[in-house]
């Protein structure tokens, strides 16, 4: 026997437009979360659980609400669904989002659910990731990351009780139930597989494996064999790592892949092989690096080694499959927004989508890393960045159905100035599209405020030359403000910045503030002082000029005057005052 242990903690999927695939046993409904809404809807930008049987239909969604209290939302992210094998009943995960994560453990708030069966009574059963039975009878709770105590509980449908079995399901817990009331959990060195009877579950004799710390295993729905992989050796840089079969009545092990990975990658969720079982125990189905190390293989294989191939390969590889019971059709998911349904037998592949944009982030100042958003809104006028995928290099956006100006674009990200007339004090939606029109399309929604201020940076990716040095340069425009070369006394400076509201005269969509023509002013007062910690100073800093930068698009220009100049280590502060009295301020430390 071999123990090697690698640190893998259960939680959210990674980003993607879709993830948690789950079919039925003929394979004729795949079930899945998303972020993404069906095309035209109002859907939010929130995870909820989609069907596609002939079409693509919303199963569940739960609209958000941030008025709950202790610093968290409601339930309303819908993840990992499961079906039982006729398709009837649907059990899913949800959970809150924390705003507070100090004081607010989210890591432990997961809430089963159940659609199309009868509904888990409250209290039945603890937080975690739901986790149903093929034959839908049974429901167990899982994978929490520190679950204590070693234990997994699950409710009887039937029976309308709750039990609790010692141990808990191995690795993410899917395919963990087989028929006849039975359940594999993780033992000292083994797995042992608990039998229902009248009164509870008894647990059969521990099943040894080769590897004594499985990462995944499923158990096939005849009970007949167990899949499952994990680590066999390990060094200073990598892992290896085998999937392999195991035959419960005569205990043979077969070795389908082996697999070494750099241990920066063998140590994230995105190790594994995301086996499957057909139900019969015959059929593996997985993903493995190709050959050369490129992207990810579907690759399926018979669990007593014969067989192997490749039935699906693309560039931009996999992150998400799933095996009908009957083990007659495959479901895969790519990076790149598509969905592929997979015939076993013949290898044939239907798309059921193409690529889809997701929009992964909204920013207002660089797609590099997501910087201060302040009261966490985006003002109309002001230029932001997208952040995604399958963008293409000319995507369109649209804020709120208006379609944006698209300054820099790329398949990955994109520079657009949110149209002025955007609504304010309400959340806008952003959606991108790539010109080719998909069922589902990508929408992010984020507040809209009339005065969001923002410092705009040089540069926000680290180790890069300008990295969170403000954009205020000398009164020529000719150099930045530096330690080397500070401001000096008197000196008009140019802040660049966004989010600072309206301005008179107002200036189009898309169009550049006038050069030579009459400056284009924003209407609320704007204030700046300069503080000095270290030596214990505060003073005024004149506003000379704050608008619309002369010959750019949706960026604001600052001009301030450095009374006595500004020494090292200060910090300046610039609010906006609007009509209310209210004022909406933002701070930068001076270089």
């Amino acid at each position: 026997m071999r123990t090697i242990i690698l640190l893998l903690l259960p939680g959210l999927p990674l980003l993607a437009q879709f993830a948690g695939l789950a079919t039925t046993t003929d394979g004729s409904q795949l079930y899945f979360s998303s972020t993404l809404r069906l095309h035209g809807s109002t859907e939010s930008d929130a995870p909820k659980i989609f069907r596609h049987g002939t079409t693509f239909d919303l199963v569940e969604e739960v609209l958000r609400d941030n008025s709950v209290p202790d610093n968290t939302s409601n339930f309303y992210m819908l993840i990992e669904p499961q079906v039982s094998g006729n398709g009837k009943i649907v059990a899913y995960t949800s959970t809150p989002e924390c705003y507070n994560l100090p004081t607010v453990n989210c890591q432990t708030q997961y809430l089963p659910n159940v659609v199309g069966g009868p509904a888990v009574p409250t209290h039945a059963l603890p937080f975690g990731h739901a986790r149903l039975s093929p034959d839908g009878r049974y429901l167990a709770t899982c994978c929490v990351a520190d679950q204590i105590p070693l234990e997994t509980s699950i409710f009887d449908f039937t029976a309308g009780q709750s039990f609790v079995v010692p141990g808990l399901v191995v690795g993410n817990g899917l395919q963990a139930f087989a028929d006849g009331g039975k359940v594999m959990t993780a033992n000292v060195n083994s797995v042992v597989i608990f039998s229902q009877t009248s009164s509870s579950w008894d647990d059969g004799a521990p099943i040894t494996l080769s590897v004594t710390t499985p990462l995944e295993a499923r158990l096939s729905r005849d009970g007949s064999t167990i899949l499952y992989d994990g680590a066999v050796s390990q060094n200073e840089t990598s892992a290896t790592l085998q999937l392999m079969a195991h035959n419960i009545a005569g205990g043979q092990e077969t070795v389908l892949e082996t697999v070494t990975l750099p241990l920066t990658i063998a140590n994230t969720s995105q190790c594994c092989l995301s086996p499957w079982i057909s139900d019969d125990g015959k059929l593996a189905l997985y993903l493995a690096p190709a050959v050369s190390g490129g992207p990810l293989e579907v690759l399926m294989q018979n669990t007593d080694g014969s067989g192997r191939r490749v039935i699906a390969n693309l560039p931009e590889g996999f992150n998400a499959i799933t095996l009908s019971g009957d083990g007659t059709v495959a479901y895969a998911a790519t990076p790149a927004g598509r969905l592929l349904r997979i015939d076993v037998a013949s290898g044939a592949t239907s798309q059921l989508n193409g690529p889809i944009p997701l929009i992964s982030d909204v920013e207002p100042c660089s797609f590099y890393v997501s910087c201060n958003l302040g009261t966490g809104a985006v003002a109309p006028g002001s230029d932001v960045w997208l952040d995604g995928s399958a963008f293409s290099d000319a995507p369109s956006v649209l804020v709120n159905g208006i379609k944006a100006p698209v300054f820099v674009g790329s398949d990955t990200y994109a520079r657009i100035q949110i149209p002025w007339e955007a609504p304010v004090n309400e959340r806008i939606s952003f959606v991108v599209e790539n010109g080719n029109p998909q069922p589902f399309e990508s929408v992010n929604t984020e507040n809209s405020e009339a005065i969001v201020p923002v410092v705009r940076m040089v540069s926000y990716q680290p180790g890069t030359p300008g990295y969170q040095v403000p954009e205020l340069y000398h009164q020529n425009f000719l150099s930045l403000v530096s330690a080397s070369q500070p401001a000096a006394p008197n000196e008009i400076l140019h802040l660049y910045m966004n989010g600072l509201g309206p301005v008179s005269p107002v200036v189009a969509t898309g169009d550049p503030a006038p050069v030579g023509g009459p400056l284009s002013r924003i209407v609320n007062t704007m204030s700046c002082t300069v503080n000095f910690p270290m030596m214990g100073l505060s003073a005024e800093v004149p506003v000379e000029f704050a608008g619309l930068a002369p010959g750019l698009t949706g960026i604001y220009q600052v001009d301030i005057k450095a009374q006595g100049g500004f020494p090292k280590a200060g910090t300046l502060i610039c609010a906006v005052t609007d009509s209310s009295g209210t004022a909406h301020g933002t701070q930068v430390q001076l270089p």
